[in-house]
């Protein structure tokens, strides 16, 4: 196996059954940003009630996993898998605003496929991705998910979105020494947060 100490921040991920209130009050504050949200399946705003019921009913929901990642220490995102069933499931992940324009997706994203990957030991993941989030839909084709154009229907609401896909092996053999990518994490891992 190669080393690829070079290329990491330390990520560490917080199950959201274990978080603190400021940082529950991070995560809803993040979520009802207008700039997460309009990405969401659901773009409503969220009161603090219904984040705090959801959080508290996670304790008891096996298939569902929310993680706040953190870089060195310092909070930057989430990445949740929903339908957690024989090793797989529906992935889902955001950077907090705030980090939107630091150039850190490509870095954020690496680390959370090897989180899912290596430390979860998931064999697939898949998700849904709007067909207008062309910043999301680059980095899945970076990082060599499949994808197939699909409707879906929320709220009423019909939308199109790209049904994505991504198998451990895949990531072992193809992408995660991915010169490209490699190179990409070169340049972020000297990146500071202030």
């Amino acid at each position: 196996m190669k080393d690829n100490s070079n290329i990491k921040r330390v990520y560490t991920y917080t199950n959201f059954i274990g978080l603190n209130s400021m940082e529950i009050e991070l995560v809803w504050n993040w979520r009802n940003n207008k700039d997460v949200r309009k990405w969401m399946y659901k773009t409503d705003f969220i009161s603090y009630e219904e984040h705090l019921k959801f959080i508290e009913n996670l304790k008891n929901e096996l298939t569902k996993l929310y993680f706040l990642v953190k870089r060195d220490n310092t909070p930057i995102g989430v990445l949740s898998i929903i339908d957690f069933i024989n090793r797989g499931g529906e992935w889902g992940l955001y950077l907090g605003p705030e980090y939107h324009k630091r150039n850190l997706a490509v870095e954020f994203y690496y680390n959370s496929l090897i989180y899912c990957f290596e430390i979860l030991k998931v064999k697939s993941i898949n998700g849904y991705v709007l067909y207008e989030n062309k910043s999301l839909n680059s980095l899945n084709d970076l990082f060599g998910f499949t994808k197939h154009l699909v409707e879906k229907t929320e709220d009423g609401e019909t939308r199109k979105y790209y049904f994505i896909s991504l198998a451990r092996k895949i990531w072992l053999e193809k992408i995660q020494y991915n010169e490209k990518i490699i190179r990409i994490l070169g340049i972020t891992r000297h990146k500071t947060l202030t």
